[in-house]
């Protein structure tokens, strides 16, 4: 059995994947009881087609499939949540397979351990230059924060551009938090290209200034992104964006 990924925080999702193999002579009805902590939940269904038949009752699936003699099953894929720990513990799942007939069931089992690490959080305001003051790259104190536009994005990417999650939700006044994995970030705000830009980044003060650093923009849509910046556990670190509107094509 093998876990992705080998660290995670509270509220992620853990894909588990067994392999199981028929290395008797006779054909044998499998099994298969996964477990887990107190601290998962499960994130399965039965996907349409899977050679697996599988019922989950916390805290444990029940999966059950044919195997004729050397056959290979095909992988039993399930997904798991993260929803309690403490940071330091180690999330122990288990396996244990049971056929309709067998001589040795030395190998009938096995187990993979996920390590719960601390959270940093990922925090800023989106917000209006010039919507309430002068359009300088500081929000001023008139300058009320903004949710993204309709169709705009705010997303949280590895230092390598791979995406963490889905797109960040930003609140009603303009704020948003988002909780990863220590590790190396940076921020992207997407926009229409037709009724919005991003204001002039790091002017003046930073504690009120955009800190994320126009792209060229496309045919439709314009994009902003953060410098790279370290996430530690337990750290916070403040990237707020600041959108210009425009008049519109």
């Amino acid at each position: 059995m093998t876990t992705e990924p080998a660290e995670v925080i509270t509220g992620d999702t853990v894909f588990l994947t067994i392999d199981v193999a028929n290395l008797g002579t006779a054909l044998a009805g499998v099994t298969m009881l996964v477990t887990l902590p107190p601290t998962m939940e499960s994130r399965s269904f039965n996907a349409p087609g899977q050679a697996w038949e599988c019922v989950f009752h916390a805290p444990s699936w029940t999966c059950s499939t044919g195997l004729a003699p050397g056959q290979v099953a095909e992988p039993l894929h399930l997904n798991a949540g993260v929803v309690g720990g403490t940071p330091g513990d180690v999330l122990t799942v288990t396996a244990q397979a049971t056929t309709s007939r067998e001589r040795s069931t030395t190998n009938n089992s096995g187990q993979a351990s996920i390590n719960l690490v601390q959270a940093g959080i990922i925090r800023g305001t989106v917000w209006v230059d010039g919507n309430a003051g002068p359009l300088d790259g500081q929000r001023q104190p008139e300058e009320p924060g903004f949710p993204m536009p309709l169709g705009g994005t705010l997303r949280v990417h590895n230092e390598d551009g791979t995406t963490v999650l889905p797109d960040v939700t930003v609140n009603d006044d303009g704020s948003y938090s988002y909780a990863v994995k220590p590790g190396r970030y940076y921020v992207e705000a997407g926009v229409s290209v037709f009724f919005f830009g991003f204001t002039t980044p790091n002017v003046g003060d930073d504690a009120t200034d955009s800190d994320v650093i126009p792209l060229p923009p496309g045919d439709f849509d314009t994009a902003a992104r953060s410098e790279v910046f370290d996430v530690t556990g337990g750290s916070q670190t403040v990237i707020d964006v600041g959108v210009i509107e425009l008049g519109g094509p």
